[in-house]
């Protein structure tokens, strides 16, 4: 996938290229579209969403060079994929609005067991309040 998909297409960050390599796609996806985990398009996950095509997810990545010396933010964890990716090269934060993404996004992102990323699930609790509850998941 990454060397037919995504450098193909010219990404040419070998650290991104790796970090890809490296994040199991599948344990990104509904079990019932595993088999199509590697496939150059997105997929659904839940409540109308996508996981986004491969190529796509380096695009962006590729576009703020992630380095071990910066701090990444990600608003809207999703299927968690993204993050995942991402916070190889960076370490970071992950906020997701919606509870099952934030539920299915600790699974996923505790799988693979190769980042160090924390995750906060955000939520409005009155008008002027918005309260958050976050989990490390580590290397």
């Amino acid at each position: 996938m990454v060397r037919a998909q995504v450098a193909a297409r010219g990404i040419r960050d070998a650290a991104l290229l790796d970090a890809m390599r490296k994040v199991p796609r599948e344990f990104f996806v509904p079990p019932h579209l595993a088999e199509f985990a590697y496939l150059d398009t997105p997929l659904p996950i839940e409540s109308g969403q996508t996981i986004s095509q491969p190529y796509i997810v380096a695009l962006m990545i590729e576009a703020v060079t992630p380095r071990p010396s910066y701090r990444a933010l990600e608003i809207g964890t999703g299927s968690g994929y993204g993050a995942a990716v991402q916070m190889i090269l960076a370490d970071g934060h992950t906020y997701e609005f919606t509870g099952s993404f934030y539920a299915a996004g600790k699974r996923s992102l505790r799988e693979p067991l190769l980042i160090r990323i924390c995750l906060s699930q955000v939520r409005r609790c009155s008008r002027s309040c918005i309260e958050s509850r976050s989990t490390w998941l580590r290397k």
